[in-house]
């Protein structure tokens, strides 16, 4: 009895020594060697869990939560913290003293890099001038510049919208502001942006005329009836060498007008190039230019009968003038009162010129108000781009007045 009483004071006194000396390490397993039953293991195994606890408590009064404290113990009781998602970093200031990083690029305001402005205005409207940005650096379209030039080449006799009005639209129908400003005002296609951005690099300080944009009365295949087309004019620039240089552009329409004053360029998604030799107002003439020498004899032909027909009837209407003309003169002459006395000879040749001068500014006037004064009197014959081609066996200085009426020749 006596032996096992020691032996549990011992171990009760190693116990508290142990609680007293944080930095004491357990006793040996070979110290407690010859221990006969299990109370005196749990007890040990308590003390030193007693003692690994206090331990650990100091460590995290001396080093905060998340840090690793020194000299951590790694034993069963202890686990390593669960790893927790790395925090944001912060944005570190340059040698400006601006933020970089990811928050620096969140907020970075810096406006993107833009072409020289371009200046452009509409033929009819002169005075609504535009000088836009129309693409960026690296050559994409820039979208800011869009409203600006779809309300330079808004459909004629078209008011331009207040900013207000832009506004309100957008913000009623917001599933409408990719293809209009209003109602009335389509958005044009990005892609024009682009290639008068082209025409601007090739002449550099040309202006730019709109002659025609946005037509909505236009047919269903128009591009200009769906914003992907304009009619131009560069300034100082022959309609040719637009229209030479517009076909070297990818995915774009040409039209070359040699007898009007513009080019057309639209987009589309194949390159296309044609001729159309109508003038203002006519109907489409498609075909090579220059005409062929067959095409041009043909037209001459044709333009010379139109001529033959329009002087024949201008004839036929002068003569007729003259001849009612002459039919009134002799009941004038008979209307007049006769005098009983002879005039003398130098008063009868006076009066006799005198009414010379007076038949001859009368027909004058007869013949003046058969001729449409707004008519040319010259003719044209076009075989290149509208120029003056008289051609021979026709005279055309012959006076189409002078004509016999009953046998006889006006006197003048």
């Amino acid at each position: 009895m006596v032996r096992p009483l020691t032996l549990l004071f011992a171990s009760m006194l190693l116990a508290g020594i142990a609680r007293a000396d944080d930095t004491e390490r357990p006793p040996e397993p070979g110290a407690l060697a010859g221990s006969p039953g299990r109370a005196e293991t749990a007890r040990d195994e308590t003390a030193r869990d007693e003692a690994a606890r206090d331990e650990t408590a100091r460590d995290e009064d001396e080093h905060p939560a998340g840090a690793p404290a020194a000299g951590e113990r790694a034993d069963a009781t202890s686990r390593a913290p669960e790893p927790s998602a790395p925090p944001s970093p912060e944005p570190t200031p340059n040698e400006d003293g601006a933020p970089t990083g990811p928050v620096a690029e969140e907020g970075d305001a810096t406006p993107p890099c833009l072409r020289p402005p371009v200046r452009i205005h509409h033929l009819r409207r002169p005075d609504e001038v535009e000088e836009l940005a129309l693409t960026r650096c690296d050559g994409r379209p820039n979208l800011a510049a869009l409203e600006g030039l779809s309300l330079v080449a808004r459909a004629h006799r078209t008011p331009r919208p207040s900013p207000e009005a832009l506004a309100t639209f957008a913000s009623a129908h917001p599933e409408r502001r990719e293809a209009w400003l209003t109602d009335v005002n389509r958005r044009l296609d990005p892609g024009l942006l682009v290639r008068l951005q082209a025409l601007a690099d090739r002449w550099p300080g040309r202006t730019i005329v709109i002659v025609s944009g946005h037509r909505p009365g236009a047919r269903r295949g128009s591009r200009h009836r769906w914003g992907r087309a304009l009619d131009l004019r560069v300034e100082g620039v022959h309609r040719a060498q637009v229209a030479a240089f517009a076909r070297t552009l990818p995915e774009t329409g040409v039209g070359y007008y040699p007898n009007s004053t513009f080019t057309h360029v639209d987009v589309r998604e194949r390159a296309t190039y044609w001729v159309d030799r109508s003038g203002p107002g006519e109907d489409p003439d498609y075909g090579p230019w220059p005409p062929t020498e067959q095409e041009s004899d043909a037209n001459r032909q044709e333009l010379l009968a139109r001529v033959e027909g329009v002087l024949g009837s201008l004839r036929d209407a002068v003569g007729g003038a003259l001849r009612r003309r002459a039919e009134r003169a002799p009941s004038a002459a008979a209307a007049e009162p006769t005098s009983s006395e002879p005039a003398p000879d130098d008063a009868g040749a006076s009066e006799a010129e005198a009414a010379a001068t007076a038949e001859a500014e009368a027909q004058d006037a007869d013949v003046a108000a058969l001729v449409d004064p707004r008519r040319p009197r010259s003719v044209v014959v076009m075989t290149r781009e509208r120029t003056w081609e008289p051609q021979p066996g026709i005279d055309w200085t012959v006076p189409i007045w002078v004509e016999t009426v009953r046998g006889q020749t006006p006197a003048n």
